[in-house]
């Protein structure tokens, strides 16, 4: 089992997500003019998160206060919020024709349906509470044309949590791209056992 997700996000975030966002906006404008046969774009992010997240910081040591000395005022200005995956896909200059965001921790959904009721009518969102794996096999087995339609599906987990046989299915409907975040540091040793022995699943 992974550990909890720390609040907030690392600094090294905002990086994924310009990356993310230059991604998606090339994606849409190649597809923006493709004629007859493309009759739509979906973003699915599979991890949704929050709309925004607060950016982690190291921690400084604490000044020293003495007996009647009053505690330090923390700098509201100083925190920092990056946009969240949600909205980077939300505000690229050519729009996916639908986004699904999938989100199982219910603060986080909540937070999702107030970002669909900000954009309103100039985005179509859908925001489907539960787990990841299964929800995507939803969206497979939902009738979708994939002659006409093309997908970009994000895919950032905290862990382990989605089959690689659910990847394969997407991958095989030749219409949907797969954009994986696989962390190649801590996220890996945090899976690691010391005997090397690692199990199969």
């Amino acid at each position: 089992m992974s550990k909890k997700p720390k609040d907030g996000v690392g600094p090294w975030a905002k990086e994924k997500l310009d990356a993310l966002g230059e991604y998606l906006g090339f994606y849409t404008k190649v597809l923006k003019n493709q004629g007859w046969w493309c009759k739509g774009t979906i973003y699915v992010d599979a991890f949704a998160g929050p709309g925004r997240s607060k950016v982690r910081t190291k921690a400084k040591a604490a000044p020293e206060i003495g007996l009647f000395d009053s505690e330090p005022e923390t700098d509201a200005e100083a925190v920092a919020y990056l946009k969240g995956s949600p909205r980077v896909a939300l505000d690229i200059e050519n729009p996916f024709t639908r986004y699904v965001f999938i989100e199982r921790n219910p603060e986080r959904v909540a937070e999702l349906e107030a970002l669909k009721e900000e954009y309103g009518d100039s985005r179509r969102i859908v925001v489907r509470p539960g787990d990841a794996a299964t929800e995507l096999q939803a969206i497979l087995d939902s009738g979708i044309d994939w002659k006409h339609y093309r997908a970009v599906i994000f895919v950032d987990p905290f862990g382990m949590h989605i089959p690689w046989s659910t990847l394969e299915a997407l991958a095989k409907t030749g219409a949907i791209e797969v954009f994986v975040n696989f962390p190649l540091g801590m996220a890996i040793q945090r899976f690691l056992v010391r005997s090397g022995d690692i199990r199969e699943n």
